[in-house]
């Protein structure tokens, strides 16, 4: 019964919206402005090139669109040329932008970039990253490890720019295959 209640609430919400949005989960709550999934999530964003999993997920009306999607709970998300996981994952269907919190990873396919921070925001139409740690931002780019407090990548200009206490160290890596700071 959930999965079907599942279904067409779907088929109801996508055509609200440009973005079709296929979820697979154990439950599913309706209401009038939102949408609520749990247990063993895993979302489909059609034309946006976005899959997501986590443990909830939540999809909102946002001046009367379905443009709200809230993650949390394990959210692992594959986009056109990122990987990312995180505790929470806030996105705007309609502006492209997103934050990710708790234990952000990001890996930047084409760049080979690895980012780790507390917490990341990003917009996918001008292609920055920004973020930010209590402790430190760990970012490696082919053969350096940067280490500050906050950063700033820009993919279209190719540019990162780092604040706070900053550290950069060189990497190669090892006979044994692991890499090793120089």
């Amino acid at each position: 019964m959930n999965k079907t209640i599942v279904f067409v609430v779907l088929l109801i919400s996508v055509f609200s919206i440009a973005t079709t949005i296929h979820v697979k989960a154990d439950y599913a709550v309706p209401t009038e402005n939102r949408v609520e999934y749990t247990g063993n999530v895993h979302a489909v964003m059609e034309g946006e090139g976005i899959e997501l999993w986590s443990d909830s997920l939540t999809i909102e009306k946002v001046n009367d669109d379905w443009n709200l999607i809230k993650a949390s709970g394990n959210v692992r998300v594959t986009m056109e040329n990122m990987n990312a996981t995180s505790t929470e994952l806030e996105y705007r269907l309609d502006k492209k932008i997103g934050t990710m919190k708790g234990s952000v990873e990001i890996y930047i396919v084409d760049d080979e970039v690895y980012i780790k921070a507390d917490e990341v925001n990003f917009d996918r139409e001008k292609e920055i990253y920004r973020g930010g740690s209590r402790d430190f931002v760990q970012i490696e780019k082919e053969d350096l490890k940067l280490k500050s407090r906050k950063f700033v990548y820009d993919r279209k200009a190719s540019t990162m720019n780092l604040t706070g206490d900053f550290e950069a160290v060189q990497i190669k890596e090892g006979e044994d295959g692991k890499k090793e700071e120089v």
